[in-house]
């Protein structure tokens, strides 16, 4: 059995706890797509996690989301549909006032981005270059840290596409998978880059496809009975509801709440950021159900970004060049005095000495001189300048998300 949760980092100890849970992202993780509807049938993977981390919740999730609008300009119904790029903005100006140290970040996208970057390209123009939708979805990411200070940060890769039953089956499955799985490893190589080189960074990956991939593999082992057909097409509302979680899929697209819990309590169970913990759907579900619940998601509809978040990102990427430059004028500043000083000093006991010498044969007195006598005379300076390296911690398509 394949590892069900990748952590790009596991931190050891706990000092601090979870007081709030912040999510970007698509359909996946929309906790409101009006009127307190959703694309699944039970609590989803966030309030399942805010629970668990006893969190309040704030979602700026919306359905068909994407990383970035931008490039999708040409196509069709993007005005209503808020990119991460947009939700963060939005979370960032609303100034809520949540202490970074004390908050999870998570980010949740891309599926849309693949099946509208294959529209844009063609179904059969060869592999699509996935390149682009990782340096979106890991920019979002990393310029929302250097505005935000925030160190806490979750990614939950792309879901193993070829099983949707949108796809499976049909000409489109091969190059789904491949585009997920391609995306997927562009994301886990720039996230332990960023884990890297971020010492207090605490970046986790969640292995959605994997974890997928082995439930559909085997569903009797994770307590699912049908991993194939969607709920509704199955079912055509002659199923009773108490057996939807016996389902993977809730539509074409969508998981059931049953799988919802699942990725959950990967995450909850890996002791990420807090203790091991573990929920049950039943309990979440009473618990949200109260309007007046922390756990119970407040959602946000975030306006078109205005490029904000870049911008704050290259003016504290310029500052810290700046510093860097200054230090450095500065530490050569440092230097050439020192070694202006040594050079002097050598000079002064050069000059001495030679007066020593004059001074004997003046006085016609033959002493031998000990050789070693300056040696030994140095000015040595010490300056530990560069990174310090610190050991690193274990470390209609708008149906799609």
């Amino acid at each position: 059995m394949r590892s069900l949760l990748a952590l790009s980092l596991l931190p050891v100890v706990w000092s601090q706890t979870i007081k709030n849970l912040v999510i970007f992202g698509d359909s996946y993780s929309a906790t409101d797509a009006g009127n307190f509807q959703r694309w699944t049938n039970g609590p989803l993977w966030s309030e399942h996690l805010a629970v668990g981390w006893n969190a309040s919740l704030h979602s700026f999730a919306t359905s068909g989301a994407m990383c970035d609008n931008a490039p999708f300009s040409n196509l069709t119904d993007l005005e209503t549909t808020s990119s991460v790029k947009d939700q963060v903005e939005h979370y960032y100006s609303l100034s809520l006032n949540h202490t970074v140290n004390e908050t999870v970040f998570a980010f949740w996208v891309g599926a849309t981005d693949i099946q509208n970057t294959f529209k844009l390209q063609g179904e059969h123009n060869g592999d699509l270059d996935v390149r682009d939708i990782a340096t979106c979805v890991i920019k979002q990411m990393r310029d929302f840290r250097r505005v935000s200070g925030a160190n806490r940060l979750l990614l939950l890769n792309v879901l193993p596409l070829q099983h949707l039953p949108y796809f499976s089956g049909t000409d489109m499955e091969e190059n789904r998978g491949k585009a997920a799985a391609d995306l997927n490893k562009l994301l886990l190589q720039e996230a332990n880059r960023m884990n890297k080189y971020h010492h207090a960074l605490e970046l986790d990956i969640v292995d959605v496809y994997t974890l997928l991939s082995d439930i559909i593999a085997d569903p009797a082992m994770f307590n699912f009975t049908d991993a194939t057909t969607p709920f509704w097409d199955n079912c055509q509302g002659q199923c009773a509801e108490e057996n939807m979680n016996e389902y993977v899929w809730w539509d074409q697209t969508h998981l059931t709440g049953g799988v919802h819990e699942k990725i959950a309590n990967s995450i909850l169970s890996a002791a990420s950021y807090t203790a091991s913990t573990w929920v049950k759907s039943e309990e979440v579900q009473g618990l949200i159900d109260d309007k007046n619940s922390p756990y119970r998601a407040k959602n946000y509809i975030s306006p078109p970004n205005t490029g904000l978040i870049s911008r704050l990102a290259d003016e504290v990427n310029a500052a810290k060049k700046n510093a860097k430059n200054t230090s450095q004028q500065q530490s050569t500043s440092v230097e050439e005095d020192k070694d202006m000083k040594s050079s002097l000093g050598h000079s002064y006991l050069m000059f001495s000495l030679v007066g020593l010498v004059c001074l004997g044969i003046v006085v016609g007195i033959r002493k031998r001189r000990n050789s070693n006598a300056f040696s030994n005379v140095s000015s040595l300076f010490s300056s530990r300048r560069g990174p310090r390296f610190t050991p690193l911690r274990k470390v209609d398509d708008s149906v799609m998300a």
